[in-house]
């Protein structure tokens, strides 16, 4: 992709579009122009949904502008997309595990895959709101949204998973 993330970050740490060019090439060699197309998720026609989805960028990584652009592509046929654009990183600056900036990321990560509860067995739809409503009054938990047929509960919260249990 030629976008403006690419051409500013040629020399970032770990990954930038040098590194970029030379990658495609190698990780394509040999392949059929059907695997070409499916190596690139944006350039793929869209399923009719998609799950909820989290996407994060670096600030300083050549792939910062694919990732909003690829946010952006998949919003009206995901479930709800979650961006999570980090200041001050490049590609792969979760590599250093301690730094506050890497935990607050993880913990990103974390929260969003809590927030989907898969319910399986559920088979009363009354039941299925009362439990949603329910879990709407726990102290901390700002919305939570009952897709029934799907089997799933989505909650926005600001709790830890204890209080949600």
């Amino acid at each position: 992709m030629n976008t403006d993330s690419m051409a500013r970050f040629t020399d970032t740490p770990l990954w930038n579009a040098k590194n970029n060019r030379k990658m495609w090439p190698m990780y394509l060699k040999g392949v059929t122009d059907e695997q070409r197309r499916i190596a690139v998720p944006i350039q793929n026609p869209l399923p009719q949904a998609l799950p909820p989805t989290y996407i994060e960028t670096a600030e300083f990584d050549c792939l910062h502008d694919e990732g909003l652009a690829y946010a952006k592509h998949i919003e009206g046929v995901a479930e709800y997309v979650e961006i999570n654009e980090t200041k001050g990183t490049f590609h792969g600056y979760d590599i250093l595990a301690k730094h506050p900036i890497t935990r607050d990321s993880v913990k990103k990560r974390i929260d969003f895959m809590k927030s989907i509860i898969y319910l399986n067995g559920l088979d009363c739809p009354h039941c299925a709101e009362k439990i949603a409503l329910k879990c709407g009054k726990i102290n901390g938990v700002s919305k939570a949204d009952m897709d029934f047929i799907n089997k799933k509960m989505y909650i926005s919260h600001s709790c830890d998973k204890a209080t949600l249990i």
